[in-house]
């Protein structure tokens, strides 16, 4: 607890002086954008904080009015935020537009996007445990009757809408499973959208980036052109691995989650 307390205690004096300081400077001639994407309970707002805490750089929330609307990105206010920036670097977290990855990368050609990649099951046990039967619910309403006015229906391609109904076809599923099928959907962006093939995109594993924050950090630190302080390590806390191993998936979806899984690990090696 005290640790935790310290924690936010620095955290709000360092926001504090951030805001002293982009207060005081001037428009920047260039500004990278960095876009944190994947699908959530990946490790994505761990990763913002350690951002946060790095006064060089710039950092919005996925819900933040300068550049979101209910979670999702406007364009609009996106380009505008970036333009008027006062840092070198601003980092995002559209998590809720990571079908959208290759259209950023295209808008921003000199930007980066970190995706973030975990564990299916363990994805599946947290996001149960954060947002209930939800987050599955707006697949399984968009995949069973075209309904939904959320991110899912939004953005999530018509192929790939194609692909899942295909799969599933005549099976039967519990809530755990159209979770699953939440995960697949959305990291099934790397290889619908080939996007190994895109030099502005990094792809970093949960698993490594709580194990060995400091390789990982520095990774991405090197890619955006910033030099990595050590310190900003001590941020990432090892979270809960393993812990989906209790979850039980139909066999269809687990097998499709293996697969997409299996053929990630290979194209990103």
């Amino acid at each position: 607890m005290e640790k935790v307390t310290k924690e936010k205690i620095e955290t709000k004096i360092i926001l504090l002086f951030k805001l002293i300081r982009f207060a005081v400077s001037c428009r920047q001639e260039h500004t990278t954008p960095v876009f944190i994407m994947g699908y959530g309970r990946s490790g994505s707002s761990m990763l913002l904080r350690v951002f946060e805490r790095d006064l060089h750089v710039k950092t919005y929330t996925e819900n933040h009015p300068s550049v979101a609307q209910n979670f999702m990105l406007n364009y609009d206010r996106l380009y505008n935020t970036i333009c008027r920036a006062k840092t070198k670097i601003v980092v995002f977290k559209p998590i809720l537009n990571s079908f959208e990855a290759a259209k950023l990368l295209s808008e921003y050609p000199t930007g980066l996007v970190v995706w973030l990649i975990r564990d299916y099951q363990d994805v599946v046990a947290s996001g149960l445990k954060k947002f209930g039967t939800k987050v599955g619910n707006y697949m399984k309403e968009y995949i069973e009757a075209g309904l939904g006015d959320n991110w899912i229906s939004k953005t999530m391609p018509s192929a790939t809408k194609k692909k899942i109904a295909q799969f599933i076809k005549g099976v039967e599923l519990q809530e755990q499973d159209w979770m699953a099928l939440v995960w697949w959907a959305v990291n099934y962006t790397i290889i619908s959208e080939k996007l190994v093939e895109k030099n502005n995109i990094i792809f970093v594993r949960y698993e490594e980036l709580v194990s060995n924050p400091d390789k990982v950090l520095k990774k991405i630190y090197n890619n955006i052109g910033l030099s990595y302080k050590k310190t900003l390590g001590k941020f990432i806390h090892k979270k809960s691995i393993g812990k989906g191993r209790t979850i039980h998936l139909n066999n269809i979806i687990k097998q499709m989650c293996t697969d997409l899984e299996n053929e990630i690990r290979l194209t990103i090696s």
